[in-house]
């Protein structure tokens, strides 16, 4: 029973062992499914550690590459840093050769600008040594006797005007006065304006050479077509003329001592009519004007007289009459642009020449002032000046002189004449002194205006340069044959030395003018640079009336019957001077 219940003990054990053993393998095999999973898991795990190992593997190969490239570009840019340092060290050392160079370069450029103005400056020493060089002196034959004829030529200094259409040129008290025609382009620069006004008159000191400043015009349009006259030492008379687009019949007077205008105060029961264009000539205290053209371009031939102590216009009436020899009594036919000439003593005016609206003419003219009447004189001789308008003339001696203007040519502008006729006035008779070759290579003129103007026995002619600017004067100096004589004599009398400067007993005398001559001391008279004339009145009134370096002066505006004191100075190049003793002489009444 015991080994019964032991066998079933034991069956019971080993059932329950084989229940245990069956628990316990159900439990290894949850265990194990659950290590399976878990190994699954893992293995997943694993799986993705490994694809999660190749991804940063391949991103660690990227970065490795990209670090790669930064470092080799880091590398580069070490280098470039280093170029650059290099760069910046050669554009310094560049910068610095640079520096030096460009003040090599400013200093060839200041001594080029010096050489350039050395160069410029000889130029111009070059060019106005070959201006004077292209004077000439000859010897002229007029009425059988032998005249000597000066040309010098003289660049200018200052600033010069433009000679333009409608001006006037007048000289007197040492300068040359070009009154502007106001007909300049602006662009020119004619017309700046001085002290708020436009310039109107441009002095030339003739003695230096030299454009002063110019003078203010009196109103705010200039004039232009007017004539112009001097009257004694120091006034210049303007009448008529064109002012803006209006024809005016004004009088203004020009003090050359004090270069200031002053208006006339005119009167008169009948006045000129308004005229351009119009011929003018002062004699003693009046003022002559003939013909011009008045309103509607109708051309006049009626004569003024303006007496200059009163300011009062008259009418000058003709008288009919005969005519004799190579003169007979006829009036001059009506035109612009002639020459009016009043002989020293005052008797006779000289016409010649103008235009009558068609043609220039070449006709002379004398008038009798006291007897009231024209004569149409035909000289001998076919040495006649050619026809012309807008010339100057002037009485020297007993000589007519005539010289520039313009003429119609073909082609219907204005062709400008530069030669110089003198006429015998008691012959009568014409000469040529000088054909004025030069004029044919001047430009064509723009219109009517003054190129020339006399002062005693020289002729002023302006001249244009390359920029149409007047830069250039040609004097035109004349000896008369009395004055030759006078030389030979002196000569003759030879080589006396002369101690002193001295002046000459014998004088050239008229009712209101003077003209003397010295001569210097023998001693040093290479030296002598220039000479300056001094004229005092009985009542102690000194003036100055010639600078210059002729050994002859003329002294004009003085009073008939009058006694004068002369003194001369001569002016050394060292600038040292010496005085002549005066000289009394008197003029005829």
């Amino acid at each position: 029973m015991a080994e019964r219940l032991r066998a079933r003990d034991a069956e019971a054990l080993g059932a329950q062992l084989e229940l245990d053993l069956t628990d316990i393998l159900d439990h290894k095999e949850l265990q194990a499914g659950v290590s399976a999973k878990r190994l699954q898991a893992q293995e997943a795990q694993l799986d993705a550690l490994r694809a999660e190992l190749a991804r940063s593997s391949t991103q660690a190969a990227a970065l490795a590459a990209e670090s790669a490239q930064r470092l080799a570009k880091l590398k580069e840019a070490e280098a470039t840093a280093a170029d650059r340092e290099g760069v910046r060290d050669a554009l310094r050392k560049q910068d610095a050769a640079v520096a030096r160079q460009a003040e090599e370069l400013a200093a060839t450029g200041a001594q080029c600008a010096k050489l350039a103005g050395e160069l410029a400056a000889a130029t111009q020493r070059g060019d106005d040594l070959l201006l004077a060089s292209s004077g000439y002196t000859a010897l002229r034959v007029a009425f059988d006797e032998t005249w000597l004829v000066a040309v010098t030529r003289k660049r200018l200094a200052g600033e010069g005007p433009r000679l333009v259409p409608g001006a006037s040129l007048a000289a007197i008290g040492g300068k040359l006065l070009l009154h502007h025609g106001g007909a300049e382009e602006k662009s020119s620069g004619a017309a700046r304006a001085v002290g708020g006004a436009a310039r109107e008159l441009f002095p030339l000191q003739l003695d230096a050479s030299q454009w002063l400043r110019p003078v203010g015009s009196r109103a705010s349009e200039l004039l232009r077509d007017h004539a112009a006259a001097t009257s004694g030492r120091s006034k210049m008379l303007i009448f008529g003329g064109v002012r803006g687009v209006r024809l005016t019949n004004e009088v203004s007077v020009l003090h050359t001592d004090t270069m200031q205008w002053g208006a006339a105060a005119v009167r008169g029961s009948v006045l000129p009519a308004p005229r351009r264009c119009a011929a003018a000539s002062c004699s003693r205290d009046k003022m002559f004007v003939f013909g011009g053209e008045g309103e509607g371009g109708q051309l006049l031939a009626d004569l003024w007289e303006l007496n200059l102590e009163t300011t009062h216009w008259s009418q000058v009436s003709f008288q009919p009459g005969g005519g004799s020899g190579r003169s007979h009594n006829a009036p001059p036919s009506a035109r612009r642009g002639a020459s009016l000439c009043a002989g020293d003593d005052g008797r006779h005016l000289w016409l010649f020449g103008g235009c009558d609206g068609a043609r220039c003419l070449g006709d002379l003219l004398c008038f009798d002032v006291e007897a009231g009447q024209w004569s149409q004189v035909s000289p001998a001789g076919d040495a006649a000046p050619e026809p012309r308008e807008g010339h100057c003339a002037s009485i020297l001696s007993r000589f007519l002189l005539v010289a520039g203007g313009m003429q119609n040519a073909p082609n219907g502008a204005l062709r400008l004449l530069g030669d110089l006729h003198v006429l015998d006035m008691t012959a009568p008779a014409w000469e040529c002194l000088d054909e004025g070759a030069w004029a044919a290579a001047a430009k064509p003129c723009r219109g009517a205006g003054a190129w020339s103007a006399f002062s005693g026995a020289r002729l002023l002619t302006l001249r244009p340069g390359r920029d149409d600017c007047l830069t250039e004067l040609q004097t035109t100096t004349l000896l008369l044959p009395e004055e030759l004589e006078r030389l030979r004599a002196e000569r003759r009398r030879g080589a006396a030395v002369v101690a002193d400067l001295e002046i000459l007993e014998q004088a050239g005398v008229a009712s209101d003018a003077l003209e003397v001559a010295w001569r210097p001391p023998t001693k040093n008279r290479e030296r002598i640079s220039g000479y300056k004339v001094m004229i005092a009145t009985a009542t102690g009134v000194v003036a100055t009336v010639y600078e210059g370096a002729l050994q002859r002066c003329r002294a004009a505006g003085l009073k008939p019957g009058a006694e004068y004191i002369f003194c001369v100075k001569a002016t050394y190049d060292d600038g040292s001077a010496a005085w002549s003793a005066p000289r009394t002489f008197h003029t005829r009444t």
